[in-house]
């Protein structure tokens, strides 16, 4: 499987640093919706909003934002249904979502003003932004959305099984209809292009007249950027659009430009040649570097790092709970925190989002025990112990790796590392390895039905056809009873019970091995303005405030 989004999880924890006081502030409407069976309201987020500056000088205009980024995209980066991996990242100032998921679980509206369940929640009703109009100077409208669910469908992606019709009943609703309620709809609409795809929304007219080749490498959405130019693994340029419907923004171009390497990018950015740098899992080491220098710093919760078990292979080690239980035991989590992550990461217990963390009060989380790690070892029938090898993708290849390995072998798991290339990782993570552990990154999202919908828990969910990841994995019948059971609960409270249950048993069986919830964090130049991120708002690459964020023309270096 080609879809890379494991690594765009975003994401839910609170983040626990805000390193400066320089912040741009977003407001939010409410907008009232027809009373209905299942009625609720989305917050609409404009994104021409006031913003106060740090600064004394008045906003100017003009200059080209430079990000400068490790990853690049592996996919398309102008269709939605076939993106991959990070890609959205690239698109974000370019393609506008439906909705995004705020950080009390709760949808923020977009390009959607508001929605409501009806027909006791088999329908979900749409009701979109007026006056909007894509780059190409065609009408964002019912039958735009329409067609992008509709291609969406038919490439099966995500939980396209749950639709049963797609109708654009007038100019600006959407309606949305499904054989019964199901949770993984919502968060389907929802979701950024690496997760669902349904809620990214391109210009149909521009895909249909130009071809799918041509709209593979040039997105045509409504956002505040404007495509320019695409220089695949180098460069991806965007002009602004002076015509976007939250405003003008002041800042004429927005460069975003891949730099593999992380020494030679962060020289870049500390010679002046990007305003931002962000790394992918690597933001600790920017933190660390770049803050006691006097650098703008925005942080987020991102990911998690996890090892994950080949105990679908009955013939494994891994197969064992005592020996998946010995390797959480194994594993002194808090001081690789402290020490190779600097504090920037915390450790992680559970397979939960932070609003279910911990699952039940009295949860006794398996810490640092290396005694108990080997009595667990010679219990599962492992006197001599015996072994492994752990498996990373090169872009998680850092200093955690080695001290994993020896934890391990000081518990009796002798432990090779191999390090694959990012293709043999994903496809590892999809087609499977016969024996040992392989780190991967997974999600932490606000939405509970976001989370337990996705690809990692749950072979032959009768929702999620996408492509199931961690095909090693043992999964437990009884796993998949409690997810569908989930799905089909309206009432959120009762949800939040039943995701309770959900976490308490993964950790119970040990399904595999929470390692540590990633920051996140992008570091700017002082001379960069009001381009901040905005916590109200679950992380996606929407989070930014391009329109009010303006950079001083006489610091930047040509």
């Amino acid at each position: 499987m080609k879809k890379y989004c494991l690594l765009l999880l975003s994401v839910l924890l609170v983040a626990f640093l805000l390193l400066t006081a320089c912040s741009s502030t977003k407001t939010a409407t409410t907008t009232k919706t027809e009373t209905a069976t299942i009625t609720a309201t989305a917050t609409t987020t404009s994104v021409a909003t006031t913003s106060t500056s740090t600064s004394a000088l008045k906003p100017q205009d003009g200059g080209i934002f430079r990000r400068i980024h490790n990853e690049f995209p592996t996919g398309s980066i102008g269709i939605p249904w076939k993106v991959a991996g990070i890609s959205d990242i690239w698109l974000n100032t370019i393609v506008e979502p439906l909705f995004q998921i705020g950080n009390d679980g709760k949808f923020v509206g977009i390009l959607a003003k508001s929605y409501e369940w009806t027909n006791n929640g088999a329908t979900l009703v749409l009701h979109l932004r007026e006056g909007v109009k894509f780059h190409d100077g065609t009408p964002f409208n019912a039958e735009a959305v329409k067609w992008n669910i509709e291609q969406g469908i038919a490439a099966k992606i995500g939980s396209y099984k749950i639709f049963t019709s797609v109708e654009a009943s007038d100019e600006y609703t959407i309606k949305i209809s499904t054989a019964a309620y199901d949770a993984s709809l919502f968060p389907t609409i929802a979701s950024n292009p690496a997760d669902g795809v349904y809620g990214y929304i391109i210009s149909p007219t521009a895909y249909q007249t130009n071809g799918e080749e041509w709209a593979n490498t040039h997105p045509i959405g409504t956002g505040p950027f404007k495509f320019k130019e695409y220089k695949a693994d180098s460069y991806l340029l965007a002009e602004r659009n002076d015509d976007y419907w939250g405003g003008k923004p002041h800042i004429a171009g927005i460069k975003s430009i891949l730099i593999p390497d992380p020494v030679t990018a962060q020289m870049s950015f500390e010679a002046g040649e990007g305003e931002s740098i962000s790394f992918l899992g690597l933001a600790y080491k920017l933190l660390h570097d770049l803050l006691p220098k006097g650098y703008q710093s925005d942080t987020w919760p991102e990911l998690k790092s996890a090892l994950i078990p080949s105990s679908g292979n009955p013939n494994s080690p891994f197969a064992k709970q005592e020996v998946r239980e010995a390797v959480e035991y194994a594993i002194d989590k808090q001081k690789i925190c402290d020490t190779v992550f600097y504090g920037f990461y915390e450790p992680q217990y559970q397979f939960a989002t932070p609003a279910l963390r911990p699952a039940r009060p009295g949860f006794v989380p398996r810490t640092y025990d290396a005694a108990k790690a080997k009595e667990l070892i010679e219990a599962a029938g492992y006197p001599n112990g015996f072994s492994t090898t752990l498996y990373c993708g090169e872009v998680f290849n850092g200093d955690d790796i080695p001290l994993i390995q020896s934890y391990l072998n000081a518990a009796g798991i002798q432990t090779t590392i191999q390090i694959v290339t990012v293709a043999k990782w994903i496809d590892m993570e999809t087609n499977g390895w016969e024996d040992g552990l392989l780190i991967s990154p997974t999600g932490n999202d606000a939405s509970l039905a976001k989370y337990y919908y996705r690809f990692w828990w749950t072979p032959d969910a009768p929702n999620w056809s996408r492509g199931l990841y961690w095909t090693a994995l043992n999964r437990p019948p009884e796993l998949q009873a409690m997810l569908d059971k989930f799905m089909a609960e309206p009432d959120a409270q009762k949800q939040i019970e039943m995701g309770k249950d959900i976490a308490e048993y993964q950790a119970e069986i040990c399904i595999a091995i929470p390692l540590w919830d990633w920051t996140s964090a992008q570091i700017l130049q002082p001379y960069v303005h009001d381009v901040r991120y905005d916590h109200s708002v679950q992380f996606t690459p929407y989070n930014w405030d391009w329109v009010n964020g303006w950079i001083e023309q006489d610091k930047i270096k040509k």
